[in-house]
């Protein structure tokens, strides 16, 4: 049985303070947004299981591709939900796979986190360029010792 403040991976802790710290020192907690990108699916479930566990500010919501017949995403109409409650404010964090990178118009985003690292500079390019008004990006890598 897993203990209730096990997170995993060090960089989950790390994204949580990130996360957190953003909207807790926002001069608008309400109108800021906030991206992360997971290359895999079950990273993005753990992600926003964590953030809804540790966090009261943060109100996370996965967004994933409609996937294979081995594993179920969001359907086109739920993804055109998803992503108008986020520019709504329904959630202020989007944890999403690379379908995060593709189409999306959404400028309130301040805060684009990389969870995974990205040997392509076009996807990070990707990423940024796809939420419009980024101000900062944050890529989580353990540190070198």
């Amino acid at each position: 049985m897993a203990r209730a403040d096990f997170k995993g991976h060090p960089k989950v802790d790390q994204l949580i303070n990130v996360v957190d710290n953003h909207f807790r020192s926002h001069e608008s907690p309400q109108s800021t947004r906030v991206m992360i990108f997971s290359q895999y699916r079950h990273s993005v479930e753990e992600i926003v299981k964590c953030l809804k566990r540790t966090s009261d500010v943060v109100k996370p919501m996965g967004f994933v591709g409609q996937g294979s017949t081995s594993s179920k995403g969001l359907t086109q109409q739920e993804q055109l939900k998803v992503v108008s409650d986020f520019k709504a404010g329904g959630y202020n964090t989007l944890v999403c796979t690379s379908i995060g990178e593709e189409g999306l118009d959404i400028g309130e985003v301040d805060l684009i986190v990389c969870f995974d690292s990205q040997s392509s500079p076009t996807r990070m390019l990707q990423r940024m360029g796809r939420t419009g008004r980024a101000r900062a990006v944050h890529k989580l890598q353990p540190k070198n010792k």
